[in-house]
C-alpha cells in the first residue's frame, strides 16, 4: 500500500506543482520513499522477524503512509479549485483519478447530510454529472447510527485522466429505502447477462462460485471461493519445504445460529444474504467457519462491466496452519505472475511462488487473471489458483539440526493470527486481451480514484491534467519532479510481452507538447521534461 501510495501521491503533487497552484512537497516525498525503503529489509517484508520488529517497522509504514495522505490531501484541495457553484440542494463531489487515461469505474464515496434528518422516509443520494443522472444506489455507510445522517453512494462514472472531475449529489426523500431484490433460483444466486459482459452463478447451498462466463465460455470450474486449510509449520521462513499442498480441512458455510453469533445479532440469519443491490451492483455476503475460527467473504458483481471483486475477512485462529483461496479454472497451459516491469512464467506443480500485483492461468488462447491487493504467495497446479492469505508459524523461530524450537512451557505468539483482510478482482477473456490489460486494471485498484464531497473554491483556472495517455499496454509508472529540481520525469513501461508503440501529450512546464517512442517487450524508458522539451534519461537501478 504505501508503495503506491508514493506513486499517487507523486503524480498528483507534480499535477498541482506543474499548475502552480502547490510547491513540490520534495522533502515530504523523500521521507516517505525513505520509509518504504527501510521496510523493504529481507527479515521485515516476509515476517520472520520478532514481534517487536513487526511492531516497529508497520509503526514506520503507517508514518509514510500519513505523510502521503497529507501531501494527497493539499494537493486535492489545490486541484479542485476553479467550479462553478452547485444549484440549491446539490452537494459537490470531487473525483480525483491519478491515472493518464480516462476511466470507468465503480466509485464509491460517504458524506454527511447538512444535518441529522429525524423525520420519515429515507433520503436517497443519486450522483449527476452535467445535470444527467448516474447508475447510482445508497449503500450502508461506515457508520451505524439509525437515521439519516452519513450516507454513502456507489455510482458507475468516467473520470477525465489525470485530473479532477466534478459530479453533483441530489438528494430524494422516499418513503422507504429502496428494496433489495435479489433472490435465489433453484439453489443459485444468478448475475451479470445483458450488456453486463459476463454471467455469473453464486450456490445459495456452499456459497462458493460455481460458474463464471465471459464471451459465453466457461472459465472456473464449481468451488471457486474455497478457503483451504493447509498443514503447515512453526518455521516463518519456510526452510524446509517449497509447497504447501496438504489440506487438511476447509471452510464451510455457517449454521443460521452460528452465523447470527458471528454477526453479532440474536437468533438466527441466512449465512447468505444479500446486503447491497442496486443498478450499480449486487453485493453477496456468506458466513463460514473452521473450528475456532471464521471468515466473512463479500462478492461483488457489478451491473456493467466484467469483473467480479471477492472482500474475506476473516478471523484465523489456527496454530502452524496456512490459508489458501482456491480458484479452480479452466486454464491449465501456463501460470503467469506480475514481476517488476513484467510478467513472468511461473511454476504449475504447486511449488510455492510470488508474484506482484496479480496472476493469470492461461491455456491456448484464453486467460483468467485475479488481482490483488497485497497477497503476493500463491501456488497452481492443474489450473488451480491458491493464493497464501495467512500463515501462523511463530514468530522468528528458527530451525536448527534436531533441536526443539518451540518452548513447552508457554504460550507463545504466531504471526498472522488474528482479524485480516484480504481483496481480489476477477476477470477473464482472450489471452492476450487480458495480459495486455490487467496491468492497467490492477493499478486502478491499487492506486483508486480519490472522491471528497464539498464545497470546492470557485476562485482560479481548472488545472488541466499534465499527462494524458492511451489505456493501452504502455502505461505510465511514475510521474515527478526531477530530484535536481530541473523539470519532470516520466517513467514509461511497457506491459505486455510483444513491441509496443505509445506516448503522451504533456503540459508540463508550460508547454504543450506531444511525443511518440517505441518500446520492446517490457521495455522500460524515463524521459526528462523540461521548457526546451523531451529527452530520454538514465534509469538508475538499485
Amino acid at each position: 500500500k504505501l508503495e503506491n501510495e508514493l506513486l499517487s501521491a507523486e503524480k498528483m503533487a507534480s499535477a498541482a506543482a506543474a499548475a502552480g497552484v502547490m510547491e513540490y512537497p520534495k522533502d515530504e516525498l523523500s521521507a516517505a520513499q525513505y520509509d518504504l525503503m527501510f521496510s523493504e529489509f529481507h527479515d521485515i517484508l516476509p515476517g520472520s522477524a520478532i514481534r517487536e520488529v513487526e511492531s516497529a517497522s508497520l509503526r514506520t509504514i503507517d508514518h509514510g503512509l500519513e505523510t502521503l495522505s497529507r501531501v494527497k490531501t493539499r494537493a486535492f484541495f489545490a486541484l479542485s479549485r476553479g467550479q462553478k457553484p452547485p444549484r440549491e440542494g446539490e452537494l459537490p463531489l470531487m473525483v480525483f483519478n491519478p491515472h493518464p487515461f480516462e476511466v470507468e469505474t465503480d466509485i464509491i464515496a460517504e458524506f454527511m447530510l447538512a444535518d441529522q434528518y429525524h423525520g420519515e422516509g429515507f433520503i436517497n443520494p443519486t450522483v449527476y454529472k452535467d445535470g444527467r443522472p448516474l447508475p447510482s444506489q445508497c449503500e450502508k455507510e461506515s457508520s451505524t447510527i439509525p437515521i439519516n445522517w452519513r450516507k454513502r453512494v456507489t455510482f458507475r462514472a468516467k473520470l477525465e485522466p489525470l485530473c479532477c472531475t466534478r459530479f453533483d449529489i441530489r438528494l430524494q426523500t422516499l418513503p422507504e429505502r429502496p428494496a433489495r431484490n435479489k433472490t435465489a433460483k433453484n439453489g443459485v444466486y444468478a448475475f451479470g447477462g445483458g450488456d453486463c459482459g459476463y454471467t455469473a452463478k453464486l450456490s445459495a447451498e456452499t456459497g462458493l462460485l460455481t460458474s463464471f462466463k465471459t464471451d459465453g465460455k466457461e472459465n472456473i470450474l464449481p468451488g471457486a471461493g474455497r478457503l483451504l486449510v493447509i498443514a503447515d509449520n512453526f518455521d516463518p521462513w519456510g526452510m524446509t519445504v517449497s509447497e504447501f499442498r496438504k489440506v487438511v480441512g476447509e471452510f464451510k458455510l455457517a449454521t443460521p445460529k452460528k452465523a447470527a453469533k458471528i454477526c453479532g445479532l440474536r437468533g438466527e440469519i441466512d449465512p447468505i444474504h444479500v446486503i447491497e443491490d442496486g443498478e450499480v451492483r449486487t453485493v453477496m455476503e456468506c458466513i463460514f467457519v473452521y473450528k475456532s475460527s471464521y471468515a466473512v467473504i463479500r462478492y461483488s458483481f457489478p451491473k456493467q462491466g466484467g469483473e467480479i471483486g471477492i472482500h474475506i475477512r476473516t478471523l484465523f485462529l489456527e496454530k502452524d496452519k496456512m490459508l489458501k483461496l482456491s480458484v479452480p479454472t479452466k486454464y491449465k497451459k501456463e501460470y503467469l505472475g506480475k514481476s517488476a516491469f513484467g510478467i513472468c512464467s511461473q511454476l504449475c506443480d504447486g511449488t510455492e511462488q510470488v508474484a506482484g500485483e496479480y496472476v493469470l492461468a492461461a491455456g491456448k488462447d484464453r486467460a483468467l487473471s485475479l488481482i490483488n491487493t497485497g497477497t503476493h504467495g500463491s501456488d497452481f497446479c492443474d489450473g488451480e489458483i491458491r493464493m497464501s492469505l495467512i500463515r501462523t508459524a511463530a514468530y522468528c523461530a528458527h530451525p536448527l539440526r534436531d533441536l526443539e524450537v518451540m518452548p513447552r512451557d508457554r504460550y507463545c505468539e504466531r504471526l498472522d493470527e488474528g482479524a485480516r483482510e484480504f481483496d481480489f478482482y476477477l476477470s477473464a477473456g482472450p489471452r492476450e486481451e487480458r495480459i495486455a490489460s490487467v496491468e492497467n486494471e490492477a493499478a486502478l485498484k491499487l492506486q483508486p480514484p480519490m472522491p471528497v464531497c464539498y464545497f470546492p473554491p470557485e476562485y482560479g483556472k481548472t488545472p488541466a491534467a499534465p499527462i494524458v495517455m492511451d489505456n493501452g499496454p504502455v502505461t505510465l509508472s511514475s510521474l515527478k519532479r526531477a530530484d535536481d529540481g530541473d523539470g519532470f520525469i516520466v517513467r514509461l513501461y511497457n506491459s505486455c510481452d510483444r513491441p509496443q508503440n505509445g506516448g503522451f501529450e504533456s503540459r508540463l512546464c508550460g508547454k504543450k507538447r506531444s511525443f511518440s517512442d517505441s518500446f520492446l517487450p517490457y521495455e522500460v524508458k524515463a524521459y526528462r521534461i523540461t521548457q526546451s522539451g523531451v529527452a530520454p534519461c538514465e534509469i538508475y537501478m538499485l
